[in-house]
């Protein structure tokens, strides 16, 4: 059985929603390319890939980090601030979440 792929259109009426809609979808856009370039770049400089979605929400969050991979946190925090294109990279990435201001995007991202 071959895998169905289906499309869902949805229209939006009026140049402003229209506008600010696509204005999300390139800001959101340009956030996940710019984690893409974060984990490339520190699976270059560590050999380490920063795929457990808690350890990367946790730099971009207000709030901090509290659970169970503490140690792995606390070692990609101090890996980040010691590499000076990252700790910009995660910068960048804190004010792009700032542009976007809907949490349930950015964590599905």
């Amino acid at each position: 059985m071959s895998p169905v792929k289906r499309v869902l259109t949805i229209r939006v009426s009026g140049k402003e929603k229209k506008e600010k809609v696509r204005k999300f979808l390139f800001d959101l856009a340009h956030f996940r390319n710019m984690l893409i370039l974060m984990i490339a770049e520190y699976r270059k400089l560590y050999s380490k890939w920063l795929l457990n979605q808690s350890i990367l929400y946790g730099p971009l969050s207000s709030r901090g980090y509290s659970g169970k991979y503490t140690e792995e946190f606390e070692e990609v925090v101090k890996n980040v601030k010691r590499n000076e294109r990252l700790s910009k990279l995660l910068q960048k990435l804190k004010a792009q979440k700032e542009k976007i201001e809907n949490l349930h995007f950015i964590q599905s991202v």
